[in-house]
């Protein structure tokens, strides 16, 4: 599922960039998506090249996916 949903949210940021172009990231949620996409990638990919166990590192970089719940909500009034 962690790979499911990187890549979904690895394709967001792509077409988030694609369409702002140099302006991605010039706002701060999106840059927080950023790190957030990247920090996820990092721990999978050290996770098969070292094959280790990577629950402590994924169970931090979950806890920053709740913040982009907390952001819909933050945005959205109609969804409070």
């Amino acid at each position: 599922m962690n790979l499911i949903f990187n890549g979904f949210f690895t394709i967001e940021a792509f077409i988030k960039m694609m369409a702002f172009g140099k302006f991605y990231f010039k706002e701060r949620w999106n840059i927080f998506d950023f790190i957030i996409v990247l920090g996820t990638w990092l721990v999978i990919f050290i996770g098969f090249v070292f094959k280790t166990n990577t629950e402590n590192q994924s169970t931090a970089i979950k806890m920053f996916r709740v913040a982009r719940i907390l952001r819909l909500l933050k945005m959205n009034k109609s969804l409070k």
